[in-house]
């Protein structure tokens, strides 16, 4: 136990722990060039590990590219010599973001309950510890807890969802009720292992034939597009062309799925194919009932309402440079009569029951209207909830009052010890 004690306090793994995480930092940042910014977090920050083939091939195609630089090599080299260190199976060999922090977390705080003492004289460094604790444990529940989408509204529509900006679902919608809708939401991660799917709301099984994390749909076969092979709904003559997954930040992958449905006898009820973007309305009649398939974007629903109101798109004049952005919205509570009226305009967000909603797009004038081929002005707002925010706020003015009680205590035992000085 002294042993494993000695090893958690001991300045040397702090050491260790920080030249790892400079190393995770690079790699992670050679990483967005292969995967994008966001999947690149996902994998090398947003996990306890980093795998084999998100890193080995990576820095192969890097040693790729000088070596076909300097010995003028084939440029299909670098493919293959990247993928010549591909693996049949992810195997861990670096730490992750998640491992590391929480690794110098428990070194931060072992160290200092070993060795700080409750003194006047330590309470600042104290206090800067606990701030810089602080912080790292408020990241890592920004990460866990908080949620980014998006709500698209046109004037005078209503709403009590927003949408993921990268997570999709397949949604099984049952309308038999002209009350409210029944819905079953699968996430498309279930849908990429492609096995078969069962809920017990649903009198039918769901088969998922063919999964493309990103595809484009034609009407005809062009280059390597493949037939969706559907027999039901609006796109079974659509044609299926994949793509690799978008990797900028302001694009999204569309994925889109060939999926049958079974029932309890496990005889087929037709095929369809469903795709993020496309609002199809594919409808299967099961056992007198209307279900309604779609591949959406994750909804985010919430126990208000969001009304837009007005749009209004300003421009300095006699130019087409913007000058403001505001929208005229009413927030209505389902459990209360409580309404409330306000703008929302660029760096001023509306904060509501835990959401900040902020400006993020716009189509209010006319130009935008023709080309969007749209006869209402439309406004988008980022939604953010994020239930530790108030952490790195907490944690900043703990360390800079804290480096404040340190200073001044020695300045002032500095100056307290000075002899005054003999004419």
């Amino acid at each position: 136990m002294k042993h494993i004690t000695s090893i958690l306090t001991s300045l040397r793994l702090t050491i260790i722990l920080l030249a790892l995480s400079t190393a995770l930092v690079f790699f992670g940042t050679l990483a967005q060039a292969n995967f994008g910014l966001y999947d690149a977090q996902v994998k090398f920050f947003k996990s306890a590990f980093v795998s084999w083939n998100d890193l080995i091939p990576m820095l192969a195609s890097i040693l790729g590219d000088v070596l076909v630089g300097v010995f003028k090599l084939e440029p299909t080299f670098k493919a293959s010599f990247s993928n010549a260190f591909v693996l049949g199976i992810n195997i861990p060999i670096f730490p992750g973001g998640y491992l590391l922090g929480w690794l110098l977390v428990i070194n931060l705080v072992a160290a200092q309950a070993k060795r700080t003492e409750l003194t006047k004289k330590k309470a600042g460094l104290i206090m800067i510890h606990v701030g810089i604790v602080l912080m790292l444990v408020g990241q890592l529940a920004t990460d866990k807890l908080s949620t980014e989408s998006q709500m698209q509204l046109f004037e005078g529509d209503t709403k009590n969802f927003s949408e993921d900006f990268r997570a999709n679902e397949l949604a099984i919608i049952d309308t038999s009720d002209p009350k409210e809708d029944q819905v079953v939401a699968v996430p498309e991660s279930i849908l990429a292992t492609r096995k078969d799917i069962s809920n017990p709301a649903l009198p039918f099984s769901i088969r998922v034939k063919e999964y493309w994390a990103n595809a484009d749909l034609l009407r005809s076969a062009f280059s390597n597009a493949v037939p969706a092979n559907a027999t039901e709904g609006f796109l079974k003559n659509a044609f299926v062309l994949s793509k690799p997954t978008a990797k900028v930040m302001d694009s999204r992958s569309l994925p889109a799925a060939l999926i049958e449905l079974t029932d309890k006898a496990g005889k087929s009820l037709g095929s369809w194919l469903v795709a993020a973007g496309i609002r199809s309305d594919d409808v299967a009649k099961v056992d007198g009932k209307d279900y309604r398939l779609s591949l959406r974007f994750t909804r985010h629903y919430k126990d208000f309402e969001l009304s837009l109101l007005k749009a209004t798109h300003e421009k300095y004049r006699g130019t087409d440079i913007p000058k403001n952005f505001a929208s005229r919205v009413r927030v209505k509570m389902n459990s209360s009569p409580e309404v409330r009226e306000t703008i929302i305009y660029m760096n001023n967000p509306l904060r509501w029951a835990g959401y900040t909603f902020f400006q993020y797009q716009m189509a209010a004038d006319e130009l935008a209207l023709r080309q969007m081929n749209m006869d209402r002005a439309s406004s988008t707002f980022q939604v953010v909830k994020n239930p530790s925010w108030v952490t790195p706020y907490i944690a900043c003015v703990l360390v800079g009052v804290g480096l404040c009680w340190q200073f001044g205590f020695h300045l002032f035992g500095f100056l307290r010890r000075r002899k005054p000085s003999v004419a």
